[in-house]
């Protein structure tokens, strides 16, 4: 047996100068690591992959213009996975997805992009996390009045993210393509090779959603799966058409009452002949809509580091 050396690391922990050693009592040889090489030692929140930052062309000829540059100063998480049907009814009690997959690991679709905010400010508050989004002036989502699933809700609308709280979140649109696309801009997760039914779940091959994390080739580089494919993704920002100038961690107009927020990825219904499962692809929907035709929207977490 082993006899191991351990040290116990908290998040971050600074490490001091010095070698650790660990001792076998079998014919394994001595083991040494030196700490004078190693700058911190982090444990990253599981079912999370941590994103530096970084600079790139945001965008793609043929796909999403302009081509623009983009600057990512803030180091976040994003989720390995879409948020799943349990951890969603784990904490909004309910599970909305229906006859496109059912099961605990099957992501939740047909949710809308203003009762995700409500999940990630009760999510964080149940994790002891700082909520990100204030609505009528308030992070408490009992206090945010009724929501209205099928219509506008000018005071969801007019939502405020603070980008400097640690809760969870949605990922803003460049976030989420910089996560996608990391770190040569890539024309898919995978890399420039075309859908097929080994890297990811569209055009109506299945007929429905699949379990997350199903398509391990069709991963991205960072290890974020179904990023193409599967549910569509809710991000955080309104639509609106690029403007060609450089920006620093966009997040969007500040306010578009009544307009469209954005959705990424494409679905399991999908068509190859779409633009949609390409990275840099975009396109607005309704906050209150929770799918078009058969494609479903879902979403995946974000936080910052």
């Amino acid at each position: 047996m082993k006899k191991i050396l351990m040290l116990i690391a908290v998040l971050p922990f600074i490490c001091m100068a010095g070698n650790l050693i660990i001792e076998f009592n079998d014919a394994t040889p001595n083991s040494e690591f030196n700490f004078d090489q190693i700058d911190y030692i982090e444990i990253m929140p599981s079912g999370f992959i941590a994103v530096t930052p970084g600079n790139f062309e945001m965008g793609q000829t043929g796909v999403a213009e302009p081509v623009h540059t983009v600057n990512i100063t803030r180091k976040f998480l994003l989720g390995i996975n879409e948020v799943t049907q349990k951890e969603w009814s784990d904490i909004m009690v309910d599970n909305p997805s229906g006859g496109y997959g059912i099961g605990d690991n099957y992501p939740v679709y047909r949710v809308n992009w203003y009762l995700i905010l409500k999940y990630c400010n009760l999510r964080s508050m149940t994790e002891g996390l700082t909520p990100c989004y204030t609505i009528n002036g308030t992070t408490d989502p009992a206090h945010w009045g009724s929501l209205m699933p099928n219509d506008f809700n000018p005071a969801w609308d007019e939502a405020v993210c603070d980008f400097s709280a640690k809760g969870y979140r949605l990922p803003t649109e460049a976030e989420w393509e910089y996560g996608a696309r990391y770190n040569d801009e890539r024309t898919y997760p995978w890399g420039e090779t075309a859908p097929a039914d080994t890297l990811c779940n569209y055009g109506n091959i299945i007929g429905s959603t699949t379990v997350v994390g199903s398509y391990p080739t069709g991963k991205s580089r960072l290890g974020n799966y179904d990023m193409s494919g599967n549910v569509f993704e809710w991000v955080w920002d309104f639509y609106e058409e690029y403007s060609g100038a450089e920006e620093t961690d966009p997040s969007g107009p500040v306010s578009l009452i009544g307009s469209r927020r954005i959705i990424r990825g494409g679905g399991f219904n999908t068509s190859l002949l779409d633009n949609f499962l390409k990275s840099a692809c975009r396109q607005g929907v309704y906050p209150y809509k929770t799918y078009n035709f058969t494609d479903q929207f879902g979403f995946r977490l974000a936080r910052t580091k």
